[in-house]
Parts: structure tokens; sequence; C-alpha cells
């Protein structure tokens, strides 16, 4: 475990990334996530009346036909939780599964990250703090499939900027990054997965992350005569850059990055002038 000024790191991936022909190196990758903040986070762990501990449900319509229960199996094992509709007459019914998540800090960016199966439903995450100087929400974004009638209903309430396409009938991954504003007190929030304005169908939601979107990278690079190493966003912005000795083979490099959900690549150069580009995982 690394202990750092953003927690302790506990979730370590570690790949090679691939040479391509020609290569005058090879690099070796290891990023080191924060700790889920999210209890049962799988719905493994299930009550004596079959529900998911640690979560409860938010049955925002009163409706008798908002249904949630816990369906077999999941995207990642057992479990998944699932809220299924049917009011043909009601195009606008709301409903969550919901927890209370503590130890948030203030002027930290946060990373989360879910599996969901749609069906008909618009799905949203709806991020609240839970305590604090004034209500405060934090984001909400909605993930609507094509022909549901509660697209229509959508514009009423949010910008139609948050409105995003989903694959219908298949585990979407799903994620989002948000920031707990600096002095606004908040050391809780309440997080919702579920269903918005919609009528008939169903959601089901399983391996939800929701940790600092800070992370951790160590890089080893093998290979003579490189120059330099840089870490770029998707969209050519340099972040990080690292002088390299091209006289010595193996060389290692450690950092941090700010965000998990914004897309990095590394540049490296030789001492030719020749430059190569590969994908941070």
């Amino acid at each position: 475990m690394l202990k750092s000024g953003i927690g302790v790191f506990l979730l370590m991936i570690a790949s090679w990334l691939p040479a391509m022909a020609g290569d005058p190196f090879k690099l070796a990758v290891q990023r080191e996530y924060s700790p889920n903040l999210i209890k049962n986070s799988g719905f493994e762990e299930l009550d004596t009346a079959g529900m998911p501990t640690e979560w409860g449900f938010d049955n925002c319509s009163r409706s008798k036909y908002i249904r949630p229960e816990v369906v077999s199996p999941g995207a990642g094992g057992r479990h998944a939780a699932k809220i299924g509709l049917a009011d043909r007459d009601n195009p606008e019914l709301y409903g969550y599964w919901v927890q209370t998540v503590r130890n948030m800090q203030e002027g930290r960016k946060y990373y989360l990250a879910l599996k969901v199966w749609n069906k008909n439903i618009n799905f949203t995450y709806w991020i609240q703090n839970d305590g604090g100087k004034t209500p405060m929400t934090l984001i909400v974004p909605f993930f609507s499939p094509p022909g549901d009638i509660g697209t229509e209903v959508l514009p009423k309430f949010i910008d139609s900027n948050w409105v995003r396409g989903f694959r219908k009938n298949a585990w979407n991954a799903v994620e989002g990054e948000f920031e707990v504003p600096e002095k606004s007190e908040i050391t809780a929030i309440a997080l919702r997965l579920g269903c918005y304005a919609s009528t008939q169908g169903e959601v089901v939601i399983d391996d939800v992350y929701l940790g600092l979107a800070a992370n951790r990278v160590k890089v080893k690079i093998t290979g003579s005569g490189l120059k330099e190493i840089a870490v770029y966003t998707e969209t050519g912005a340099r972040v990080l850059t690292q002088e390299l000795n091209p006289n010595v083979v193996t060389q290692n490099w450690n950092f941090e990055l700010p965000s998990r959900y914004t897309g990095y690549c590394f540049r490296i150069e030789d001492v030719k002038g020749h430059s190569y580009q590969r994908k941070l995982e």
C-alpha cells in the first residue's frame, strides 16, 4: 500500500503497453487507485428481506408500479439491483437506489463508475450533498434510450447537453467526475442511481465505484537513446514531461494524474527526433 496526500491506494493495475514494430523501447505501467467509498458496491450482501444491505430505495413517485428488487446474475457477480416500471399511463415515474457516502473532502475531485443494463428507461445518477451550508446538486447526467417517452420530458428540467445516448438491452459502462466545492462544509453525499421521467421498462445496476479521481502512475521504460517522455490528454494538452538519460537502459518515473475520466497518452521522443505515442490504459 502506498500512502500519499490523496489517501491510501489499494487497487493496482499493471500492464505492458504493446510495442510496435521498430520501437526502441518497452513500457511497463502501473496505476494505483484510491479505495472504493461505496459499501456493498456489487449488491452481493442481502438482508433477511432479500434487499441489498447499505442501500435504501427512494420511491419518489410514491407509485405502486415502481418495483425495486435484487436480480441474478449481475454484471460482475451473483446479484444486481433492479428497478422495474409498469405504468403505461404515467410517463413521469421517479425512483432511486440511494446510499449516503461519508468522508468526502472539500476541494477534491471524485470519480464514479458503474455498470447499467437499460430497457426503455431514462437512467440517471444524481449526487447531492448530505449536510453542509446549503443544498447543492453536484452532478446529474441522464442517459436516454431512443424512443423513450421520457426523453421529451427531460428538457423541462435539465440542460439538453446532459442527455446522452444509451444502448438498450446491454450492459453499459457509465462514468463521470465531480468536485466537492471548497468551503462548502460537505463531508457526505447522497448518491442516487435510478430512473427519471420514465413509464415502462427496467434498469439494472451493478459494480458501483466512487473514489478520489487522482491516481498514481508508475512507469518503467526500457530502451537506449531515449530523450523524453511526456503525458498528454486526448485533446493534445501536455500534462507532464520527464527528461530521460539516453545512456541509461532502464528508467523509472512516478507521477500523479488528476483524473480517471480524462483519457491520457504517452509521447516518447528519442535522440534522433523520432516520436512515438502510446495510450495510457
